[in-house]
Parts: structure tokens; C-alpha cells; sequence
């Protein structure tokens, strides 16, 4: 059962790759999180001193920022894909299932992330 969960053993930087179950969520969430730095970037015209940066009323108060606030989000998703995936190898010579837990999680807060850039560079442009 563990040989087909990924676990090897030797455990070294090079086979925590190897298992698509480990380089899968990586891979989707860095794809994830680039492409809402991109979307950001295409959309908006950047430079100026400050921007506005609205919610609904539903969702919290308008506040202006720094333009460089915006592309917070993607940066955040992507700090926590970097910490996750050292946690997962670090912790992945003895917890299996922490790495898998903790690689899934960077995907889906990168793609929770990616949907609340999203809505502000919609709100926003």
C-alpha cells in the first residue's frame, strides 16, 4: 500500500518528485497562482500612486492601497506553496499522508487565492 502512495525506500529530494501525487497539486497550484499574476497584470494598468480596492457591502468596506497591494494574493498562495511543499518533505519520511495533506492544501488555498484576485481585478478594471 505504501509503495503505491509514493513512499519509497530512500527518500530523497528527487523521489519526492517522482510520484504524481506530489507533483500533480504542485504543479496545479504554481500553474494556478501564475496565471492570476498574469490575469492581474493584463487587466489593470498599474503605476498610478494608489488604488481603490472595493468589496460589496456583503463583504467588507471599501479602502484604498498601494497598487502593489493587488498582487497580493497570488504572492501569499505562492508562500504557502513553497512552505507546504518543504513541510511535506521534511515531514515526509515519517507522516505519508501529512505530505498529501499539506501539498492539496497549498492547491486549494492557491485556487481560493486565484478566486478572490480574481473578483478584485473584476471589481477593479
Amino acid at each position: 500500500m505504501a509503495k503505491t502512495l509514493g513512499a519509497s525506500t530512500s527518500f530523497s529530494w528527487r523521489s519526492f518528485w517522482r510520484s504524481p501525487l506530489i507533483f500533480g497539486p504542485v504543479a496545479l497550484a504554481l500553474i494556478i497562482s501564475l496565471a492570476s499574476l498574469w490575469f492581474t497584470w493584463q487587466q489593470l494598468e498599474l503605476g498610478q500612486g494608489f488604488l481603490t480596492i472595493r468589496y460589496s457591502i456583503y463583504v467588507g468596506a471599501n479602502w484604498v492601497a498601494p497598487w502593489f497591494f493587488i498582487y497580493l494574493p497570488p504572492v501569499v498562495a505562492l508562500l504557502i506553496l513553497a512552505i507546504n511543499t518543504v513541510l511535506a518533505f521534511v515531514l515526509g519520511t515519517r507522516h505519508i499522508s501529512l505530505r498529501y495533506l499539506l501539498l492539496t492544501a497549498a492547491a486549494l488555498a492557491s485556487a481560493a487565492l486565484a478566486w478572490l484576485q480574481f473578483l478584485l481585478v473584476v471589481f477593479n478594471s
